[in-house]
C-alpha cells in the first residue's frame, strides 16, 4: 500500500481552497493528483499541462503505468486525462 502524508494533503488542499485565481487552484490540486499517484508503486508522470492531439483539451496530468506487481497492475499502461478542472463552470 502506497504511504502519502496526511499533512501534504492538506496543504494541497489548503492551497486550492484559498487560491486567489483558478489557475492557482488548479496548480494546487493537479499537484495533489501527481504526488498521490506518484506515490503507487509503477505510476510516474509523463507530461503535465499539455494539449490534445487535437489541441482541443489541456491534459492536466498524464501518467504512465507500469503495472508493477504491488500497484495498479490491472490498469491499461497508459492512463491519460486524470484530473481536469472545469475552469468556466468551477468544480
Amino acid at each position: 500500500m502506497a504511504v502519502v502524508s496526511q499533512s501534504r494533503i492538506q496543504r494541497f488542499l489548503q492551497a486550492g481552497e484559498t487560491a486567489a485565481t483558478t489557475t492557482e487552484q488548479g496548480r494546487a490540486y493537479e499537484g495533489l493528483i501527481r504526488y498521490v499517484f506518484e506515490t503507487v508503486p509503477g505510476l510516474s508522470v509523463t507530461a503535465q499541462d499539455q494539449l490534445d492531439v487535437f489541441h482541443a483539451q489541456e491534459i492536466d496530468v498524464m501518467l504512465w503505468n507500469e503495472k508493477h506487481a504491488k500497484g495498479l497492475y490491472f490498469l491499461i499502461a497508459l492512463l491519460f486525462h486524470v484530473f481536469t478542472i472545469m475552469y468556466a463552470g468551477g468544480l
